[in-house]
């Protein structure tokens, strides 16, 4: 089979996307819930072990998540779902001949346009895109989101202390915004 760059950059586009999506714990139950045929409650953590440069001998099942395979797997796990969407989306654009840069950018306008991914996909979609580009490294991607957070909280605080809002007034509205983030109205 002759090299095929396209082809190199979307799988690690789609292995990074895959990976960043499924990091969150909820939409990771979910998952190993469709796969196992199993529930979990809440209060029971899901935790995925990765391994790197590293040799793995035993049995390896192989999921085709494609869209049209594996439908019992995929209807039991909306996020699987819509993430097959998405990926199916980037391929038809491709095939009418949009690169994959320009393919992604469409399928992600398409997706938030049919409510597909769209919270994540508004949330990252600069995210998806610079993965064609850079090995994606989640764990950074967290730091600059936990320090651009920490920068609005500051941010926010120093416009209550502006206020004149007493300390016990600004810990109340600092909880408040945070209960906001965790728990957002739907």
């Amino acid at each position: 089979m002759p090299y095929n760059k396209s082809m190199v950059t979307n799988t690690k586009y789609k292995a990074s996307l895959f990976s960043t999506l499924f990091s969150n714990p909820d939409i990771l139950r979910e998952l190993y819930c469709a796969l196992e045929g199993v529930t979990l409650p809440p209060d029971i953590p899901v935790i995925i072990n990765t391994l790197q440069d590293a040799l793995f001998m035993g049995k390896l099942n192989v999921i085709n998540i494609n869209q049209g395979c594996n439908e019992g797997i995929v209807k039991r796990c909306q996020t699987l779902k819509w993430y097959s969407a998405f990926v199916a989306k980037v391929r038809e654009y491709e095939g009418e001949g949009m690169g994959l840069e320009k393919a992604i950018r469409q399928g992600i306008r398409y997706c938030i346009e049919h409510d597909i991914l769209k919270e994540f996909l508004k949330e990252y979609g600069t995210e998806v895109v610079n993965m064609l580009y850079a090995e994606w490294d989640m764990e950074e991607a967290l730091a600059v989101r936990y320090e651009e957070g920490r920068e609005e909280e500051r941010n926010y605080f120093l416009e209550l202390m502006d206020q004149g809002l007493s300390i016990d007034e600004i810990k109340q509205r600092l909880e408040q915004k945070k209960l906001n983030r965790q728990f957002p109205k739907q």
